[in-house]
């Protein structure tokens, strides 16, 4: 299933492809294939979204039940155990209390003096309205629902829009309605796919547009994504592909602990990631064999072996620098250091989603509980971007004020400035301000 090398041993042919891992592309096809379906919602509303959503689907919605009833929500309620409601409104408590730190400790608004007369700064206004887009299909997210909802609250984005694929019957699942409910959302929109994102780029009569739209989903829902905002109908965080994750681990790390890890990460689909690199031989076969015995006694046996047979690897570092070096290449969604002393090493990283320290700090914390996200930036993506957080909800306009004699120190090489490039209206718009006559 999955076999130790050596990292300074490999070819160049499997390095790349360790590092390119599955990373959905977003071939001209499929990107073809949303654009006719996110420009009919556009001209035919819900009527539209709904042939859509039986197409794709196969799910029979009249337009008038696109949109999760009161009803529905009050029963999901009346059916989730308690245990469980428990733990998704500590779920939310976690991530509203992380999201309140970075709140009050970063997300601030500013204001300078550079000169005489003249003031500059920064305004911090949330994104008005917000699309989350919750995944459905083998596996139910709730946690996606808090993840992508909860730091929009906290943020002060004014309206919130959830969609997530129902089941044939027209209904979806309990644990991620009440989730959604508790964390905030306003509507609850049942559709997946291209036609979802589609239906909250551009609105519907019964889906509201919104202005940004964030969330994981397979590659129809990312070409869609990449669509509209090119067509800038929405704007998007990023474009989110399989999960994976990363291992770093010295001899001492303790293999069944990594053997589970990665396997959490594989058992998303058959284009998860999970690699581990480590400077001990010896941890590489534990692992291995751990593996081995794990993934045979694994309810979702087939997707875990598809997954580590395509782009799983077990690497040997000759040091823990290019350990490191290859971590950083990598560019993991999930970065876990499992090491004698894992503050060291992140001192280190600088390209990774969110990083996990320690032996008991497995990335699944961070899928529910530890506060932080789990929408994060997947194929290398964490070399340019991060995870979604506060700054993913605001926008940050600038704004300047100059009075007359600030603007006529520079008056002279700005006009010349604008001469430069031709663009002579933008000297005179400075230069009508100094002529005598005033109306």
């Amino acid at each position: 299933m999955i076999k130790v090398e050596r990292l300074n041993r490999i070819s160049r042919l499997r390095y790349e492809k360790i590092i390119n891992r599955c990373g959905e592309k977003i071939y001209p096809l499929v990107f073809k294939a949303a654009a006719p379906v996110v420009e009919d919602i556009r001209k035919n509303g819900d009527r539209a979204l709904a042939r859509y959503i039986k197409r794709y689907e196969k799910i029979s919605l009249s337009p008038g039940k696109l949109i999760v009833s009161k009803k529905e929500i009050r029963d999901a309620y009346s059916n989730l155990p308690g245990k469980l409601l428990k733990d998704i409104k500590l779920m939310i408590r976690n991530v509203k209390a992380f999201y309140g730190k970075q709140l009050s400790n970063t997300c601030k608004g500013w204001k300078g003096r550079f000169g005489k007369g003249y003031t500059a700064g920064q305004l911090l206004r949330p994104v008005e309205s917000v699309g989350v887009y919750v995944p459905g299909g083998t596996a139910l997210y709730p946690s996606t629902a808090v993840m992508g909802i909860a730091p929009a609250r906290i943020a002060g984005v004014s309206r919130v829009v959830v969609a997530t694929p129902a089941n044939r019957k027209g209904k979806i699942a309990g644990p991620v309605l009440v989730a959604a409910d508790l964390a905030g959302a306003d509507l609850i929109l049942k559709a997946g796919g291209m036609q979802a994102v589609g239906a909250m780029a551009v609105g519907t009569r019964t889906v509201p547009r919104v202005d940004k739209i964030i969330g994981p989903g397979n590659i129809w829902v990312s070409a869609a994504k990449l669509y509209v905002m090119i067509r800038n109908y929405s704007s998007i965080e990023f474009v989110a592909g399989p999960s994976e994750v990363l291992i770093i681990a010295d001899g001492g790390a303790n293999s069944r602990y990594i053997a589970r890890d990665m396997i959490a990460q594989a058992e998303h689909g058959p284009g998860s990631s999970a690699v581990l690199v480590t400077t001990s031989a010896g941890t590489a076969g534990k692992v291995r064999e751990s593996l081995n015995e794990m993934v045979k006694q694994s309810s979702r046996k087939r997707t875990i072996e598809a997954a580590l047979k395509r782009y799983g690897a077990i690497l040997v570092a000759e040091s823990m620098g290019k350990a490191v070096e290859f971590a950083n290449k990598f560019a993991p969604e999930h970065l876990q250091v499992m090491t004698k002393n894992p503050g060291d090493i992140l001192k280190s990283i600088n390209n990774a989603g969110s990083v996990f320290l320690g032996e008991y700090t497995p990335a699944a914390l961070g899928d529910y509980l530890s506060g932080t996200n789990h929408i994060l930036p997947t194929g290398g993506g964490a070399r340019y971007a991060s995870g979604v957080n506060l700054e993913t909800f605001f926008k940050r306009p600038t704004f300047q004020q100059f009075d007359g004699k600030a603007l006529d120190a520079l008056r002279k090489p700005l006009t010349e400035l604008a001469d430069v490039e031709g663009l002579t209206g933008h000297g005179a718009s400075v230069e009508e301000r100094f002529k005598r006559s005033k109306t």
